[in-house]
């Protein structure tokens, strides 16, 4: 078939009394004699309808075409392939409906000029399906899934052994260096049962015998988890050791999972250009050179551009942001998401105002926000604000303060440090958002109310009683390891494990990210600290015997710290439960006459990291 001419060709030799003259002369092979019309006819509906190889516009070969691709498409998703008929039907629905002088593109425009009604040569479902799939079905093989507030499509290839056989998540490349690769773990829900006995069958055969019969262990794992929330691994340990009591660690599971069971990446740039694809997603973005997307070059509905502009162009003093959409969409133009633009506010330090820009990195316009809020509700007390800022710099001028505050250049950088955390303590907006008009007037309202400079002076004070607690410490660790006394290695040791443990608990580092809500607290871990370093001083070997009870939990939070950046939503709370659990019982264990903010022991601590360990 000769797509350019749109009709069959063959080579002809020519010979004059038996000498050859001319050789391989290509010819129409079905208008070269009528003979061999029906051997043309075949090759041409072959190659020219069923394979789409016809060059012009034929409203039935688009429409047939994109029908049979859609079906292919879907014994891809289904992975099999009793769907379509077989192309030799297909054959047989043209064959049928055209003449036999149809055999290229000539006589086939020919027979179409002289047809009026054409919708004959339109296929329907019936024509080209052997079944049609219910919708339940097909719904276990999404074309799209939802990851955070980002839809993502997915590809499906059923080619076994193939190293992209199976579901692909198409993902935007900044999107792929944030979002956590639990959520792909789930494929989607037409594979998990086919995974979750791959996974039962592979696991040691002492824990796999207490779990036959396994396809009615499939069924019911399956129906107690929670798809798509956090682990998929986490979430099958969970419900095997509730159900079964057996406790399954993530190095029993086999990692040798077929192809088509594990999630593929497809990664692309802003202009929908494939970038790099494979199933290991974390080595992918270590071996590309990510380079940052420039939203400038992301192309955008007008109406959307018109609505940044308007914003863009606006000034604030004081709460108005009505209609303020929370997130405007990006698309490729192959219509792929890309992402997010996030409004967030900035201040204008010259001219007194806030301001609005948009911006692709949610995290990045949060944090904008975070301050960005804090200016718009200080614009709210200008005059009270100046005052509070005056008492701050009378009151932090003192050498224990300064001294604190060490690492900072001079006495105006302290001053501001403290109004920061003054006004983060007054107005804490922890999420970065840019909170409702109903909260912003009722947090406004409270400190009006309360009286912006006393409620100011309280935080401070608060911070200074802090900071007086410390020095106490402080001077305690120097009491008990005097400069020049002990020169041992232990005595330096313990020194310098006792500031280290100060230095966590409270630092100047507290006043960038804590608030006065968390002070009752560190001013309890403070006074149980000094406790416990006047205590050691009498009995080290004590001191050392209790630090061991504490050490296999301190050992699990720092491997968790490590790992912070990949944990999911739910998992970092866990974390940080965890993270207060030890502090607590720390407490416990050194200075039991300070009463603790929870109930704590050694088997609750088990107990939860048994928990985080299921669910990160």
């Amino acid at each position: 078939y000769h797509k350019k001419s749109g009709s069959v060709i063959a080579l002809e030799n020519v010979s004059l009394f038996g000498l050859r003259i001319i050789s391989g002369r290509k010819v129409n092979f079905g208008r070269r004699h009528r003979k061999n019309r029906k051997e043309a006819r075949d090759i041409f509906i072959n190659i020219a309808l069923i394979q789409g190889e016809l060059i012009g516009k034929y409203a039935f070969l688009k429409h047939n075409l994109t029908l049979v691709k859609s079906w292919e498409e879907t014994e891809e998703r289904l992975r099999t392939r009793g769907i379509v008929v077989d192309p030799l039907v297909l054959h047989d629905f043209y064959n049928d409906r055209l003449p036999e002088s149809v055999f290229d593109r000539k006589s086939l425009n020919g027979f179409l000029k002289r047809k009026r009604n054409k919708t004959f040569l339109f296929m329907r479902e019936e024509d080209i399906l052997l079944r049609k799939p219910g919708e339940n079905e097909l719904a276990d093989y999404p074309h799209s899934v939802a990851v955070g507030n980002m839809t993502i499509r997915l590809n499906y290839n059923f080619t076994p052994a193939a190293t992209n056989d199976g579901v692909t998540f198409r993902l935007p490349i900044d999107f792929a260096q944030t979002v956590s690769e639990h959520f792909f773990e789930w494929l989607v829900p037409g594979l998990l049962h086919e995974k979750l006995t791959f996974l039962l069958k592979g696991l040691p055969k002492s824990v796999r015998k207490k779990l036959v019969p396994v396809n009615r262990t499939v069924d019911s794992i399956l129906d107690d988890i929670d798809l798509y929330n956090g682990s998929f691994y986490g979430a099958v340990e969970a419900s095997i050791l509730k159900h079964f009591r057996i406790l399954i660690r993530r190095s029993d599971w086999p990692s040798n999972l077929p192809s088509h069971l594990k999630p593929g990446f497809l990664l692309f740039d802003e202009k929908g250009h494939t970038i790099c694809q494979g199933k290991d997603l974390k080595k992918l973005l270590e071996e590309k050179v990510i380079k940052p997307v420039n939203s400038s070059k992301i192309p955008t509905d007008p109406k959307i551009t018109a609505l940044i502009k308007s914003w863009e162009k606006k000034e604030f003093t004081t709460w108005d942001f009505a209609n303020l959409p929370e997130a405007l969409p990006l698309y490729t133009a192959s219509g792929d998401g890309l992402g997010f633009l996030f409004p967030s506010l900035y201040f204008v330090q010259e001219k007194g105002v806030i301001k609005v820009k948009f911006e692709r990195n949610m995290i990045t316009a949060r944090e904008n926000n975070r301050t960005g809020m804090l200016h718009l509700y200080r614009l709210q007390f200008p005059g009270q604000y100046r005052s509070v800022k005056k008492m701050c710099t009378t009151t932090l001028s003192g050498p224990s303060v300064l001294s604190f505050f060490g690492h900072v250049k001079n006495r105006q950088e302290v001053v501001k440090v403290v109004l920061d955390f003054i006004m983060r303590s007054l107005f804490d907006n922890p999420d970065g958002v840019i909170e409702p008009h109903s909260v912003f007037k009722k947090k406004v309202t409270h400190i009006q109310t309360e009286g912006f400079y006393q409620a100011g002076v309280a935080v401070c004070n608060e911070l200074l009683n802090l900071i007086r607690i410390r020095k106490e410490v402080m001077d305690t660790i120097n009491k008990t390891f005097p400069e020049g006394s002990g020169s041992n290695s232990f005595q330096k040791e313990k020194t310098v494990f006792f500031i280290q443990l100060l230095d966590d608990i409270f630092s100047p580092s507290f006043l960038s990210t804590g608030t006065t809500h968390e002070i009752r607290d560190r001013k309890r871990y403070l006074q149980s600290l000094k406790i416990r370093i006047e205590r050691f001083a009498i009995n080290p070997a004590k001191d050392e015997a209790k630090e061991k009870q504490l050490h296999s939990h301190l050992i699990n939070l720092h491997q968790l710290e490590t790992r912070k950046n990949e944990l999911s939503g739910e998992g970092k709370q866990l974390l940080e439960k965890y993270r207060q659990m030890i502090a607590e019982f720390r407490i416990s264990v050194f200075s039991p006459e300070i009463k603790t903010a929870m109930v704590v022991s050694e088997k609750r601590l088990r107990q939860i990291w048994l928990e985080i360990s299921q669910t990160c």
